[in-house]
């Protein structure tokens, strides 16, 4: 199935992410992008995942609007399926792991290695992230409370320093200089370009990565944080820099 389709860049919006089916069948060529999804809360009796989604027909390929029919509607839903399916239990198996089980954790950031390190793979992660942290109708505070944990549980796992070392390919005891966040644009992201308007309209997860300042502080710098975070007078601060020997 993974052979049947490929991401593309939407021409007209390099930013948007669409999919191109492969399979040599009637569909061949068309390309196609998803719209809402909704991501059911666990697997069916039958063992599957009843998604529900919209999607708009990007390249028809010369196709005609009544050729897409239940079969192309059956089709991109099993690639959605394939697609979404092992984040969904990657995240469930996330979430039931207490806070010591480094197997689970050390298990998810191969996972999410792999992902990010794969095109194809990161823009999957991304578009459940982002389906994931759409409000559900009907859902209580607790499930609202929980829906946001899964995404936090998967940027907890990015944020930590082992896991932006192996990304970077930064050896241990060596200082990081670039930094990997997950997560939705902001507008001072964009001021401070770190970000595209396009990624902040559209209002998805996206991986950004900034320059860390390596530059070792001045003995001014030091002493204003000095004071921001004890509250110190600066009569006080001079007094206290009169105590060193």
């Amino acid at each position: 199935m993974k052979d049947d389709y490929r991401f593309v860049v939407n021409k007209d919006n390099e930013d948007m992410a669409c999919v191109c089916i492969t399979n040599g069948g009637e569909f061949d060529g068309v390309i196609y992008k998803y719209g809402a999804v909704t991501i059911p809360s666990g697997f069916n009796e039958e063992g599957n995942l009843p998604f529900k989604f919209e999607f708009d027909i990007i390249d028809n390929y010369g196709l005609q609007k009544e050729q897409f029919d239940e079969s192309f509607f059956n089709l991109i839903g099993d690639v959605m399926k394939l697609t979404t399916a092992l984040v969904t239990k990657t995240s469930q198996n996330l979430d039931k792991a207490t806070a010591d089980n480094n197997a689970v954790k050390q298990e998810v950031t191969v996972d999410v290695l792999n992902w990010l390190n794969n095109k194809d793979d990161a823009e999957t992660f991304f578009s459940w992230l982002t389906t994931n942290a759409i409000p559900v109708k009907g859902e209580t505070q607790v499930e609202k409370l929980d829906r946001a944990q899964s995404n936090k549980n998967f940027q907890n796992i990015v944020n930590q320093t082992p896991f932006q070392r192996q990304y970077f390919g930064i050896e241990k005891g060596k200082p990081l200089t670039e930094e990997l966040r997950v997560k939705k644009a902001k507008t001072k992201m964009v001021t401070d370009g770190l970000a595209t308007q396009s990624q902040f309209d559209d209002k998805r997860y996206h991986a950004f990565i900034r320059t860390i300042d390596t530059t070792p502080a001045t003995p001014l710098e030091v002493l204003t944080k000095l004071k921001k975070s004890s509250g110190l007078s600066n009569k006080k601060l001079a007094s206290l820099c009169n105590t060193l020997a």
